[in-house]
């Protein structure tokens, strides 16, 4: 299956004739397309921005582990040594993601809390 791009410049109708009116009305379609075309492509990229924005805003109410790691300049790799469980996995709980709840343990007790202090950690 091939892909086929759209060039703006092929979708202008071409002037029937050199009058200076054809000219104009092909000028105003060109700069239609355009237009739309400049539109489209910023609203994509608002949509990626507001959307990992939403992700990151989602996240805080999920769990305090980026903002205690920070708070302690750990760094992920470290955490993940002394939770024992992989950098992968903390990014993951860091992005609000389900974890198992032998992970979450882990987790609390490498940043020195106790397992009854869960809710300074996991607010769910």
């Amino acid at each position: 299956m091939s892909v086929m791009y759209l060039n703006p410049l092929d979708l202008a109708a071409k002037p029937v004739g050199n009058s200076p009116v054809s000219i104009l009305l092909n000028w105003f379609q060109l700069r239609s397309i355009l237009t739309n075309f400049l539109t489209l492509a910023l609203i994509t990229v608002h949509f990626a921005i507001n959307y990992r924005a939403l992700q990151d805003w989602a996240m805080k109410f999920k769990n305090n582990v980026r903002k205690i790691r920070e708070e302690r300049l750990m760094s992920k790799a470290e955490l993940a040594r002394l939770a024992g469980v992989s950098p992968a996995t903390v990014d993951r709980i860091e992005r609000g993601e389900e974890c198992r709840m032998e992970t979450k343990r882990k987790i609390i007790l490498a940043f020195g809390f106790s397992v009854s202090e869960k809710e300074a950690v996991f607010l769910d």
